[in-house]
């Protein structure tokens, strides 16, 4: 196993090759909230999908649904989905913001 020093004797030595190690660091947090955003457009996506298609969940008739079982449980599939699209987008905000403030 490689210790720091040993990779800081790299970047002296090996100034390209040290470069390369540092463009790679800084580029992964970047790849990283790229493919978080990703994600959360994709989750919202498939959440507007979802209530297009079945548009009487976003507004339920709770006694209906619940006394039809095949209804009732594809409205809890819905609303978790609904949490699961909010928690990625939520994420990813506070990801974005926690970069903002950083950066400025």
């Amino acid at each position: 196993m490689r210790t720091l020093a040993q990779f800081g004797g790299d970047f002296i030595r090996l100034p390209n090759v040290g470069e390369r190690y540092l463009r790679v660091i800084v580029q992964l947090p970047l790849i990283q909230g790229y493919a978080k955003a990703a994600s959360a457009r994709q989750a919202y996506m498939s959440y507007s999908e979802a209530t297009l298609k079945h548009p009487e969940l976003s507004q339920p008739n709770l006694g209906k649904i619940k006394a039809d079982p095949v209804k009732y449980v594809r409205y809890k599939n819905y609303v978790s989905h609904m949490l699961f699209a909010s928690d990625e987008i939520l994420s990813n905000a506070a990801r974005a913001k926690a970069i903002h403030t950083n950066s400025t």
